[in-house]
């Protein structure tokens, strides 16, 4: 019986791994906060689940987006937003952002624009 348990703990031990490797997240796509402590992060190949206060871009929890209009909205003027949450949409080549008031607004892709950063993660895919 005992000769299985070196088997069995070697079986086991990715899935203890897994849980202690923490990575970086770039979260280029899509940034999402999940309740009070979880954040979920994708890049353009992987997404993590993140520890939502590792979440950082400079010293604010949110993104700065320039060249925003209100979703389905009659004002169409443009404005600079605060993105608490964000996704890219590859059909229409536009982020659409989540601001602090739960309003979404659609940004135009900027190459320059700078994205959040989680330093606490796993890869989930």
């Amino acid at each position: 019986m005992l000769h299985f348990f070196p088997k069995i703990a070697i079986l086991l031990f990715p899935l203890f791994i897994k849980e202690t490797i923490q990575l970086q997240g770039d979260c280029t796509v899509y940034f999402a906060v999940e309740g009070n402590s979880k954040a979920e992060c994708w890049g353009e190949s992987d997404h993590f689940e993140c520890n939502y206060a590792s979440c950082h871009n400079g010293n604010f929890q949110w993104t700065p987006m320039t060249g925003c209009q209100l979703q389905d909205s009659p004002d169409q003027s443009f404005s600079d937003q605060q993105c608490v949450e964000y996704h890219f949409d590859t059909i229409s080549a536009r982020y659409f952002c989540k601001v602090h008031r739960h309003k979404t607004y659609v940004c135009p892709l900027k190459n320059n624009i700078s994205k959040m950063q989680c330093g606490n993660c796993v890869k989930t895919r």
